[in-house]
């Protein structure tokens, strides 16, 4: 009787394990979503440069002047992804002026200017819609009137930034403030306490050609003049950049032009117009101008810094 009852249990316990193997079989498989490929590495570029610029101040205190003279430039870029979405872009840029006579007498002061500045770009980033970031940064210059020691000035960069992606065309925009930390021991024109904005248009008529046009904005306090007066500098450019084929160098042509005036001293005002041409050296993941835009070093600096070591030139000569 007992075997007969262990052969009937058996038979009872397979035809369970059969059941419950076939409905695990019927079961439906679920599998797990794919995931996005996550942003990573490091990319950035070296950045060489040269150009002309052909200037013209109209001061009442001295003859009007004009001139021209030739320029230096270099910058690097890198940006680092964190931890997708968020990135961290350093920037170091300088340019060198050559020295030419900026007032209209024989007493005048000479350009020779140099400007130096860091940046660092904290960013949150979506490569296929938008990026956000915070800006941070330092900036130095000394004076057109060509006496470093009347019109030096460092500075400290604050601002906000944001880009928006639509199929080939990105939009960019940039506005904070620029707050003096040192000047020198007169510190006679230079500018204090200036907020900015700045408007960045790119366009890519292919992957590897790329057309970025400009328009920006800055007002400070103006330390030489009248008591709460202001400067005002406004700047305009262009670029044209290609990524050469097989390579990881792209060359580049630009325009920028600004204009500073004072809002009460309005005989005292500067226009120039500047051209440029580069050549990048480019590493990292990103192989062409676009992908460099959306997932690469695309971060940028605002182009009024270089025009302040004009706004101290007429505290050079008494």
């Amino acid at each position: 009787m007992r075997k007969f009852v262990f052969f009937w249990l058996a038979l009872f316990g397979m035809w369970v394990a059969a059941n419950e193997s076939s409905a695990a079989d019927m079961s439906p498989v679920y599998k797990a979503a794919p995931q996005q490929a996550r942003e990573q590495g490091v990319d950035g570029f070296i950045d060489l440069y040269g150009g002309w610029q052909w200037w013209k101040w109209n001061p009442e205190d001295f003859p009007p002047g004009k001139g021209n003279q030739g320029g230096l430039g270099a910058a690097a870029r890198v940006n680092w992804w964190i931890n997708s979405p968020f990135a961290i872009q350093l920037d170091a840029q300088s340019e060198w002026w050559g020295k030419t006579r900026i007032f209209g007498d024989a007493s005048g002061g000479w350009t020779g200017t140099v400007t130096g500045q860091m940046a660092a770009h904290i960013a949150w980033r979506d490569p296929n819609r938008y990026a956000f970031s915070l800006l941070l940064g330092q900036f130095a210059h000394d004076d057109a009137g060509g006496d470093n020691t009347l019109g030096w000035a460092n500075y400290g960069l604050i601002g906000a930034e944001a880009q928006f992606y639509f199929g080939d065309l990105t939009l960019y925009g940039q506005g904070g403030v620029l707050v003096r930390e040192s000047c020198s021991i007169y510190c006679e024109g230079v500018l204090k306490d200036i907020w900015w904005v700045r408007g960045i248009g790119r366009y890519f008529f292919t992957a590897k050609d790329k057309l970025q046009a400009e328009f920006g904005y800055a007002e400070g306090t103006d330390t030489f003049h009248i008591p709460n007066t202001k400067g005002r500098i406004t700047t305009w450019g262009a670029e044209y950049e290609h990524w050469i084929d097989g390579t990881p160098v792209s060359v580049w042509v630009g325009y920028r032009g600004w204009r500073f005036e004072n809002t009460n001293d309005v005989s005292y005002k500067t226009t120039a117009n500047e051209v440029w041409v580069g050549a990048r050296l480019w590493f990292g993941t990103p192989s062409d101008l676009k992908a460099v835009d959306r997932r690469g070093a695309t971060w940028d600096t605002p182009k009024f810094l270089q025009v302040l070591t004009w706004s101290s030139a007429v505290a050079d000569v008494y």
